[in-house]
């Protein structure tokens, strides 16, 4: 899951949906929507809305199980969307999320029944010297389940203005009151955002050091090139992260990151040519183990991820030794027909209910397991 720091941030109450863009559009369109998230552009939005003053978005789905997927057609902008539709059976709510690889951090919280969603949202940005506009534009999800998009207002940010590590930031709430047994119930959508400005990403140095602090291996990479899986020698105890930053009066400057044995993630950033940073997360696999070539028996190739079967009877993918391989078949509530998950595991027995929960389907944390007790490889 991505990560976010907590910052401060100006709220902006949103009463009712029909606040966003007073007399813009039929009373019908507005009539039960609810926030559900935010569509941030470049552009004001006024120049694209139709007559009715919104912007719909298109939905395209691959298959039934497949993420939704909503675009606002040619629109130049990131999308952070999160919320719940019932399934199709008529029983139980999904989560549909869309979040765009220019949004660097985000964390989501959503209450048990789905009716109250909080979003956190960082865009990190490198600042030009003129003004750049970003607009914040709340979307909405209709009664009639159509997505739209309504104009909203803007965050300025320039290198005068925001000096690396500064941010701005806006809050936006939605309130809809409904009853339920008798009682009236209040659930709430809050989407925060906020723009941070950081230096330009040069290079990347990752340095591993043991114990007594001696140097054990150097590498270079340009931002965007660092691997996805961080393998450290046997003898590193912990990885130096160095970043050679841009500064527009041409000082150097580097930022460093100690990475310790306790932790076993470390993010990047590559930034395009607009300023706006794309995150990168990499997983540091201090336990893994790089298999010789005479003690694998075969190589298999998931459906999910590749992983090996080796000539002792274990498994291993991504550096992770796994004593079993385990076919956990079952049938999902409200699903047409029976699902396999496949999971390499240092657990003796996984339920179907875990397998599925933890195959994506959780919103909690605690359902998931770490790469070194299982990983799922392959599902049917």
């Amino acid at each position: 899951m991505k990560r976010i720091a907590a910052v401060l941030l100006t709220v902006i109450a949103l009463l009712t949906a029909i606040a966003f863009s007073e007399g813009a559009a039929p009373a019908e369109t507005f009539e039960g929507s609810r926030l559900i998230g935010l569509l941030i552009t470049r552009e004001d939005l006024s120049a694209y809305v139709g007559e009715d003053g919104v912007l719909f978005a298109s939905c395209t789905q691959e298959g039934a199980d497949a993420e939704p997927e909503y675009s606002f057609g040619g629109i130049d902008g990131l999308r952070l969307l999160c919320f719940t539709v019932p399934e199709e059976a008529g029983e139980g709510r999904r989560v549909v999320s869309n979040v765009d690889d220019g949004i660097s951090a985000v964390d989501f919280e959503m209450s048990d029944d789905g009716g109250s969603v909080k979003m956190d949202a960082t865009i990190s940005v490198v600042p030009g010297q003129a003004d750049a506009f970003y607009f914040y534009n709340p979307v909405l999800l209709a009664a009639s389940g159509q997505v739209f998009a309504v104009p909203g207002d803007f965050m300025a940010v320039s290198a005068e203005m925001n000096p690396p590590g500064s941010s701005v930031g806006q809050t936006i709430r939605d309130e809809r009151k409904r009853a339920e047994d008798g009682d009236e119930i209040t659930d709430t959508t809050v989407v925060s955002l906020q723009i941070k400005a950081v230096r330009k990403p040069l290079k990347i140095r990752l340095l591993q050091f043991d114990r007594a602090h001696g140097l054990l291996q150097s590498e270079e990479f340009l931002p965007g090139a660092v691997p996805e899986r961080i393998i450290p020698q046997t003898e590193a105890d912990y990885l130096l992260v160095e970043t050679e930053e841009e500064v527009p009066d041409g000082t150097p400057f580097t930022r460093r990151e100690v990475i310790g044995r306790d932790v076993d993630f470390l993010n990047t950033l590559s930034c395009r040519d607009d300023g706006v940073c794309l995150p990168h997360y990499h997983d540091v696999l201090w336990d893994a183990v790089v298999p010789g070539e005479d003690s694998i028996k075969d190589t298999v190739a998931g459906n999910i991820k590749t992983y090996l079967e080796m000539t002792d009877g274990t498994w291993m993918c991504d550096g992770y030794a796994y004593r079993y391989r385990l076919e956990i078949k079952g049938r999902m509530p409200n699903a047409a027909a029976d699902s396999t998950f496949v999971y390499l595991s240092n657990i003796g027995e996984i339920s179907f209910e875990q397998a599925y929960m933890a195959a994506g389907l959780s919103s909690d944390l605690e359902d998931y397991f770490s790469p070194g007790e299982a990983v799922l490889v392959e599902m049917k």
